[in-house]
């Protein structure tokens, strides 16, 4: 049985893998109906490219239809994929009936409330989705989350929600163990009055899945998108473009280093005269006083620039903005005394031909709260956990070049460990280990089986003994020598000799808190899951891959359960296994994917976007990819962003060439590798009193390429002048962990400090590995942080002791 790892807990409630993609749909119910209709769900890909809409007129009011299934309505179940059972449910007298029983509504005395449940399952393999389409839903920040309870065996099995413009928030439910527990997605924007939401499985016969008690709950006062952030596209994410001249696409979103906060900002902007008003409505407001604040930056040429504030039960208020400036500069309107819950907001531009003006950071700040938009500083590299460029052994690295890695990696042959059964040296990897901490990194390697290019010169990367004791093997001509190649399938010794070699490797290096992450490479050439140069031995007999149950059972489990406190990552093979790469990834095992940018993109990897590392290795060698004409920096670029990379080759055999002649590609993606926080606005309280509670509003935003994956855990302090902590807590409910790329997230925290001397202090936020660290251990991209990793966002004063 597989020692099952816990990829993200909150609470005594698991939210699993939260990812979010963008892509672009139609942006009518309609169209958006005919388009779920026509596609098919594809398991490889993180953008859902099939989804299957449901019952349209049963749901209305802006409600889920049937959350906890306790009536056969409301829900679309479908199937998917060759090979794999589903069942199709057709509307019958108001209610919904089941063609067969892969997917089910069904009564259960152990249903996590009231007396039915949904249940996926069928005896044989299959693949289903139960969704339904939620119009008439205002428009604002929703939280999609259900309860779910499951045996394991899935492929792979999400809750998800999706918008009209396309955009993708999901929760992955993984083995609970077969009790129930809560999973929930990131925030997802609703802009034109409907969501699409559901449950998807793809699992193994035998195995199912129960979902219960579905809720859609909207977070009020949101701005949505309040930093622009989403990418580079005409759309403008969560706010409505409106012209008077047929002119919309004058506003974009636009990434840049120079966005006042975050990656993203709004872009103003026509080679002909424009009129744009780009608005929305803050649904939610607790009734009170507030100040509507933005950063702008704009061309001298406008007719008019202005911010307006309106529909908050006062007179409508304009802000016009005419100290033109290349610099940001920060505009307000004060005094908004909201009394019906709501206010619009907007910007209203009359440009000519080529004037330009850019909008960030926009803040809706109630009366008596410190209002801050931090500095960002995006010009250093910033060296921060489970993220960075990676240097390969051997390899001499100038201590100068060492500053703009992260990780330190080394692959050996099996015989290089194990060379008799009873002789386990761990010597090469512990020198490796102290090689990589002599250059302040962390450590990760690959242990192969196969090795046709650099193997041992005995032709034995599997040990010599291995084989003497039965496990049947094949002989393969590796450049005019013989190399002994395993049976990859049908070989009971092989496999069991393997596992307990990966046994003992696991007692030695499970949780080792100096290796970053261990390759599961014991299947293929090189270890890379595959046998292109392995399949015809030296008499042209062709030999198999292992079956998709040998994969699981003797390549991948072992080191699973060798490995239950370590990141392991397999090595992206051929498209025939994706079914058990998704099901390790269920279990928190990332993936890597080499090839880059002659033979692929990156994209084979994207399925682990929010489970761990994404790897991205290059074809050769830098100076063997610019000898051969197959040097692209830009496809190189572009594929750790198709494959949402956290850690990327710098060298192979040597980096400081790399580095000199590429610099700026190294310098310029180095901060979206992984994660990349920044803090764009923060509120709270310009006096607090020792004892008392008070709230702290923080808008974070991750412009890096895809979650992070390690322990995060976050706290305010106040510092004193000299950048001495006086006094820290802990911010339990900001979960670092759930910032989705790409996108802007709120967080409303309740803090107290007891016994504080009376005065000035600065206000700062830290983000620790372990609560038990004495520094904080991550950097932000944000400007004036101190030595030790605090980062101040304003002055607080305290009024006396408590």
């Amino acid at each position: 049985m597989i020692k099952l790892k816990t990829v993200l807990k909150i609470g005594l409630s698991l939210v699993l893998i939260l990812c979010l993609t963008a892509c672009r749909r139609d942006t009518d119910v309609d169209s958006i109906s005919s388009k779920l209709h026509e596609t098919e769900y594809s398991s490889n890909s993180n953008v859902v490219e099939s989804v299957h809409v449901s019952q349209l007129e049963n749901t209305a009011n802006g409600r889920i239809t049937n959350p906890g299934f306790e009536d056969e309505i409301g829900w679309m179940n479908t199937k998917d994929e060759a090979g794999f059972e589903y069942s199709t449910l057709s509307q019958e007298d108001g209610g919904w009936t089941h063609s067969n029983d892969s997917s089910l509504i069904e009564s259960s005395s152990s249903a996590f409330e009231g007396a039915r449940q949904l249940t996926h399952y069928s005896v044989s393999n299959y693949h289903t989705t139960t969704d339904q389409l939620i119009p008439d839903l205002d428009s604002g920040m929703y939280l999609l989350s259900a309860w779910v309870k499951t045996d394991g065996g899935q492929f792979t099995s999400d809750l998800f929600a999706i918008n009209h413009s396309g955009d993708e928030v999901k929760a992955i439910i993984t083995q609970t163990n077969s009790e129930w527990v809560k999973v929930a997605t990131p925030p997802i924007a609703v802009t034109k009055g409907f969501l699409h939401i559901g449950i998807r499985s793809k699992s193994l016969g035998g195995k199912q899945l129960n979902v219960d008690k579905v809720e859609l709950v909207k977070m009020n006062g949101d701005i949505i998108n309040s930093g622009f952030e989403g990418g580079s596209g005409a759309e403008v994410n969560g706010w409505q473009v409106n012209s008077t001249n047929g002119t919309e696409s004058a506003a974009s979103l636009e990434e840049s280093l120079q966005s006042r906060g975050g990656a993203g900002h709004l872009k103003l902007l026509s080679d002909s005269p424009y009129k744009v008003y780009v608005h929305q409505v803050v649904n939610g407001i607790q009734n009170g006083t507030y100040s509507l604040k933005a950063w702008v930056k704009s061309s001298g040429d406008y007719q008019s620039l202005k911010m307006k504030a309106a529909n908050y039960g006062g007179s409508e208020k304009i802000h016009s903005h005419t100290d033109a400036s290349s610099e940001w500069q920060q505009i307000t309107i004060d005094n908004l005394q909201v009394q019906n819950n709501q206010l619009e907001i907007g910007f209203i531009a009359d440009g000519n031909a080529g004037s330009w003006a850019n909008i960030d950071d926009v803040q809706l700040v109630a009366q008596g709260n410190t209002s801050v938009s931090l500095k960002k500083d995006n010009n250093p590299i910033y060296r921060n956990p489970g993220k960075g460029y990676v240097l390969y052994a051997p390899g001499e690295i100038s201590e100068e070049n060492q500053k703009y890695a992260n990780l330190y990696y080394a692959r050996y042959q099996w015989a290089d460990i194990q060379p008799t059964e009873h002789d386990t040296s761990f010597q090469i990897i512990e020198r490796d280990i102290a090689l990589a901490k002599s250059m302040g990194l962390k450590f990760a390697f690959r242990i192969m089986n196969s090795d046709t290019e650099w193997g041992k010169a005995d032709g034995y990367n599997v040990p010599k003994w291995v084989y003497d004791a039965g496990a049947k093997s094949y002989i393969v001509d590796s450049f005019g020598h013989d190399q002994h190649v395993p049976e990859w399938t049908d070989n009971p010794i092989f496999f069991e000799k393997m596992e307990q070699f990966v046994e003992e490797l696991g007692e030695k290096y499970n949780g080792h808190p100096d290796i970053e992450f261990i390759d599961i490479g014991s299947f293929g050439t090189w270890g890379e899951g595959h046998i292109y140069s392995l399949e015809i031995d030296i008499e042209g007999n062709k030999h198999s891959y292992p079956t998709v149950k040998e994969m699981m059972d003797n390549y991948f489990e072992p080191y699973m359960n060798a490995f239950p406190d370590s990141q392991l990552v397999n090595v992206w093979g051929v498209p025939e296994f994706q079914d058990v790469y998704d099901w390790a990834a269920l279990h928190g095992v990332s993936a890597r994917r080499d090839g880059i940018p002659v033979w692929n993109d990156g994209s084979h990897i994207a399925y682990v976007h929010g489970v761990g590392p994404g790897i991205i290795e290059l074809t050769a060698t830098y100076r063997e990819l610019i000898e051969s004409g197959q040097w692209d920096a830009q496809k190189i670029a572009d594929s750790y962003k198709i494959g949402k990379a956290s850690f990327v080759e710098l060298s192979r055999g040597g980096a400081d060439d790399y580095i000199e002649s590429e610099f700026n590609l190294i310098r310029d993606y180095a901060n979206k590798l992984g994660y990349h926080f920044t803090i764009d606005t923060a509120q709270y309280p310009a006096t607090v009193a020792p004892g008392n509670d008070y709230q702290l509003v923080l808008n974070w935003t991750n412009s890096g390429y895809t979650y992070l994956y390690k322990p995060a855990h976050v706290a305010v302090a106040l510092l004193n002048d000299s950048s001495q902590v006086i006094q820290t807590q802990w911010l339990e409910d900001i979960v670092p962990r759930s910032f989705a790329p790409d996108f802007t997230t709120r967080t409303d925290s309740s803090f107290r400090f007891n016994e504080v001397d009376g005065g000035k202090y600065k206000l700062a936020v830290g983000m620790f590995l372990n609560k038990s660290n004495a520094k904080p251990d991550y950097q932000m991209g944000i400007a004036g942080g101190t030595d030790d990793k605090w980062y101040p966002i304003g002055e607080i004063q305290v009024s006396g002791s408590n």
